[in-house]
């Protein structure tokens, strides 16, 4: 009877003929083309072919199984769920309400245990949530007031930059006037200086022709008085001699010795004077004269003088040495071309200079931070944007994980990536091009985003070889959702 209704319905479905009405207590099943009457349900034998005529026997085991679940677990005051009719009387409690072992072993109900448990589960998510939730307000808040900081800053600085800049300007065409006038003015006084230096020179070159031997003379005489003076007074101390020894010395016969002894260094010393005055003399008739030089020769001359003078009548006597000795400040002082305030004016632009350039740095390096931070996307209204330049850490297994947002990722010292970009609807970040893996190429992190009280990174693990997936709980991942909130309160009144 049972094959000829299954016939009938196959003919019907062959020949377009409309699905059958499903009578009072039947169910309808294969698409509708088959109707089992009420007796017949649940009674241990599969009549449908998709097997929804056993829902409660595992004699549709074979067909359910492969296709979708058809064992209804009421599980009363808690939530029904379909499972696999293979799985009814298999010795297993697969319902909270032991509704899919009653045929075999006795199921403890625990459904009020369970429904208990994941309330208290709610609640305890519900509070994160809402903890989350005021957290994140605060760090939108905080992110409102960075980016509100960061365009002040903006604005002023770029207006900043441009007030430096135009009071640079100023600056530098005020050094550029006085090291013009600087250059002018030591052009004229190193002319002026040359041709002074060249005058007293031209004078000096005939006072050594007229008095180079007046002067040697006179060193001579002066070094001659000087030793036989020495030697007078000398032969005078050795009182404690006796009388007969120093009778016998002459006066002449001393004062000989005295410049015979005093001839050999006054010779070698006067010699070296000669040259000096003859070096200057060829110096000063050249074509093309180096008043420098010859001014420097012309010194030594006067320092030599100086020093084989032993009277100050000699240095009196010495015109070479008065003229040079008198001039040579004089040329010197000549060189100094800005008076004191200018010299002070150009030292203050130059400092001036230095601590704009300072500011400007100063200024630059803002805009260029701020500039940086535009170019990151923080989310769709920047919550995620207080945790730039923060870092978070956990050991798991034995390995230290580091993830640092909108930054670098890293496996104890291997990098797993660097931010690249954010997930489907800002609910996961991908760190890209890490350290290469040999045989995978560089290794990449996913990061999932759940709401939570903290930011903590929760648990980081190899998906595949080389490929990392993380979860990181975040008061910004928590978002307003009317449908948690209508399921939390219907829980609440269950």
């Amino acid at each position: 009877m049972r094959l000829f209704f299954v016939f009938i319905s196959g003919v019907y479905a062959f020949w377009g003929k409309a699905k059958p009405q499903v009578p009072e207590g039947a169910i309808a099943c294969d698409d509708g083309w088959n109707i089992v009457e009420s007796e017949r349900i649940n009674d241990d034998f599969c009549d449908c072919d998709d097997g929804h005529d056993e829902p409660r026997t595992s004699a549709c085991s074979r067909v359910s199984s492969s296709r979708y679940p058809s064992f209804k677990c009421e599980n009363v005051r808690y939530e029904s769920k379909m499972i696999y009719t293979s799985r009814v009387n298999d010795g297993v409690c697969d319902c909270c309400d032991g509704s899919d072992e009653a045929s075999k072993i006795i199921c403890e109900n625990v459904c009020d245990a369970e429904a208990a448990a994941k309330k208290a589960e709610r609640e305890r998510l519900a509070l994160v949530r809402s903890t989350g939730l005021a957290k994140r307000r605060e760090m939108l808040q905080c992110s409102k007031n960075e980016l509100a900081a960061d365009a002040r800053a903006k604005e002023f600085a770029e207006s900043a930059l441009t007030d430096l800049q135009l009071r640079r300007d100023q600056v530098q065409d005020e050094i550029d006037r006085l090291e013009a006038l600087q250059r002018e003015l030591k052009s004229a006084a190193e002319e002026a200086a040359q041709k002074n230096t060249a005058e007293i020179l031209n004078s000096a070159m005939d006072v050594v022709t007229e008095t180079s031997q007046a002067s040697s003379a006179a060193i001579r005489l002066a070094v001659a008085a000087s030793e036989i003076e020495a030697l007078m007074d000398a032969t005078t101390r050795l009182g404690g001699l006796p009388e007969e020894i120093t009778d016998k010395f002459d006066d002449v016969d001393i004062l000989s010795s005295g410049v015979d002894g005093s001839q050999a260094w006054n010779d070698q010393n006067l010699e070296s004077f000669h040259a000096k005055c003859e070096h200057l003399l060829t110096l000063l008739h050249m074509n093309e004269i180096d008043l420098e030089h010859a001014k420097s020769v012309a010194l030594d001359i006067v320092s030599s003088i100086k020093s084989l003078s032993h009277t100050e009548s000699l240095r009196n006597l010495d015109p070479l040495a008065a003229a040079l000795g008198a001039s040579s400040p004089n040329i010197e002082k000549s060189l100094e071309v800005l008076t004191p305030e200018q010299s002070q004016a150009l030292a203050s632009a130059k400092a001036a200079i230095v601590d704009i350039d300072a500011k400007k740095r100063q200024h630059d390096d803002t805009l260029r931070r701020i500039k940086e931070n535009e170019k990151h996307d923080y989310g769709p209204d920047a919550a995620y944007r207080t945790l730039k330049g923060q870092c978070f850490s956990k050991r798991i297994a034995k390995y230290d994980y580091e993830v640092c947002p909108f930054g670098n990722s890293k496996q104890d010292h291997t990098s797993i990536g660097k931010f690249g970009t954010w997930g489907n609807d800002y609910n996961s970040w991908n760190f890209e091009h890490g350290q290469y893996c040999s045989g995978v190429g560089a290794r990449t992190l996913l990061v999932n985003l759940r709401c939570g009280d903290e930011n903590n990174l929760v648990d980081v693990y190899e998906s595949e070889m080389c490929k990392y997936t993380a979860t990181f709980d975040t008061p910004a991942a928590c978002v307003e959702n009317d449908e948690e909130n209508a399921a939390i309160s219907s829980d609440d009144s269950s």
